[in-house]
């Protein structure tokens, strides 16, 4: 999906408004029933296009910054480990960083649980009460 896609659905959406335009001044008084009901239903028509497309050039815009169109994105994707069970699906166990420039997906990094460090020890200081009531009186070392 190029930048192109983007100018294309504005060419479009300009010309369905000009239709739009041109349509609503049709004069129908004093033709047939059918000419005017036909007049109605393009309006009608034209007037959904237009909805759609205003929404599609939305989504076209979302779909080019996640595709990397506007410039490089970068995603972290995470692998659950359903070996253990958490509230969520699984344990984190691996995980990988994708980079996505102007369409092109390369796999920039990944890691698994064996690449971080672990600690016997909290991140950061708890408060002693915290301690007692889940670790079943242990003490912050």
């Amino acid at each position: 999906m190029t930048r192109n896609t983007s100018s294309t659905l504005q060419t479009i959406t300009n010309a369905v408004a000009a239709a739009t335009t041109s349509s609503t001044q049709i004069n129908t008084v004093g033709t047939v029933p059918q000419v005017g009901t036909a007049r109605t239903q393009l309006l009608t028509t034209l007037t959904d296009l237009q909805t759609r497309l205003n929404e599609a050039q939305n989504d076209v815009a979302t779909v080019q910054n996640i595709l990397g169109v506007n410039g490089p994105r970068h995603y972290l994707i995470g692998f659950l480990n359903n070996a253990e069970t958490t509230a969520l699906g699984g344990g984190p166990a691996a995980l990988s960083m994708i980079t996505v420039d102007n369409g092109s997906v390369s796999l920039t990094a990944s890691a698994d649980s064996g690449d971080f460090p672990l600690n016997d020890v909290p991140a950061r200081p708890m408060d002693q009460n915290l301690l007692n009531i889940y670790s079943r009186g242990s003490r912050q070392r």
